[in-house]
């Protein structure tokens, strides 16, 4: 990308602009790797597939964070979870979080071989998306009607988890 005298960016000698309609000319679906939404007003939205997968790491990490200091009883992490109802987590409970912090390490390489792949290519891979996205919405729900505070935080990264995965499953090209 060059800038020429007059402050605009050019690349290969093309305004920008004239240089990504020729991109996504060749292949719309496949520009980044963008995934296209049409909402029913009939606005498409195009957003890359790497943003979706960043958010998703990201809010996955928070919660691999969130699991992992429940396992290991941290307190600042007893806020955050089982409603915030203990000061020190059963036994049950840590093992329970144990389980949690496998999957969640699971969600996240399985979002990295969507992303990779360009979408779920094959019927299992689609039922495990779906699953997922069941998974996290009722995470959703059950953090949005706690007790405390801090764990009704936790619907923020499970409802981008849910909705990227949506995203993510939609096969490119």
């Amino acid at each position: 990308m060059t800038r020429s005298q007059r402050g605009s960016y050019s690349i290969k000698d093309q305004p920008v602009t004239t240089y990504l309609a020729k991109r996504r000319a060749a292949n719309p679906l496949d520009f980044l790797g963008v995934i296209s939404t049409r909402l029913e007003t009939g606005i498409v939205m195009k957003t890359p597939r790497g943003f979706i997968l960043a958010a998703v790491l990201v809010a996955s990490a928070w919660n691999l964070v969130l699991v992992a200091a429940a396992v290991f009883n941290a307190h600042w992490a007893l806020t955050r979870v089982s409603g915030g109802q203990f000061q020190s987590l059963p036994i049950g409970l840590r093992i329970a979080n144990l389980g949690f912090t496998v999957l969640t390490a699971w969600v996240m390489l399985f979002a990295w071989r969507l992303w990779k792949s360009g979408g779920a290519r094959t019927a299992v891979d689609v039922r495990w998306a779906k699953l997922i996205v069941i998974l996290y919405a009722a995470s959703t729900l059950i953090n949005i009607i706690s007790k405390s505070s801090n764990e009704r935080l936790n619907a923020i990264p499970a409802v981008i988890v849910a909705g990227g995965f949506i995203l993510l499953r939609r096969p490119v090209g």
